[in-house]
C-alpha cells in the first residue's frame, strides 16, 4: 500500500501501537530503502518540527508512534498532494478509543 500511494505522488504516514512495533516494521526487508523518516519518543523536540513539516510533502514515508496521532497537526499546503488524494494515512492498530482513531486519521 505504502508502494502504491507513493506512486500516486501522495505522502504516507505509518502510525504503530508502540516503539518495538515501528522498529520491527522498519528492519524487514525493503522497507529502509524507502528512506522513511520516523517519529518516535526517541527524537528530540527540536528535530520533531522538522520531521512534522517534511512528512507531508510529496512522496514521503514517515514511521510514527501512536503518541504522534493526537495532539500533533502535520499541515499539508500543496495543491497536487491535495489533487492526488492529500496525505495518505495507515494505522497498523485497533485503536481502544475511537477518538484517537480520529485524531489519526
Amino acid at each position: 500500500e505504502i508502494e502504491v500511494q507513493r506512486g500516486k505522488a501522495r505522502p504516507v504516514l505509518v502510525f504503530f501501537k508502540d516503539l518495538a512495533t515501528e522498529e520491527k516494521f522498519y528492519r524487514r526487508e525493503g522497507v529502509q530503502k524507502l528512506r522513511p523518516l520516523r517519529l518516535d519518543e526517541r527524537v528530540s523536540q527540536k528535530a520533531r518540527a522538522s520531521i512534522v513539516s517534511r512528512a507531508v510533502t510529496g512522496r514521503a514515508v514517515t514511521l510514527l508512534t501512536r503518541d504522534f496521532g493526537r495532539g500533533t497537526d502535520f499541515l499539508c499546503e500543496d495543491q497536487r498532494i491535495d489533487e492526488a488524494g492529500g496525505v495518505h494515512v495507515i494505522q497498523t492498530f485497533l485503536s481502544d478509543e475511537l477518538s484517537e482513531e480520529h485524531q489519526i486519521q
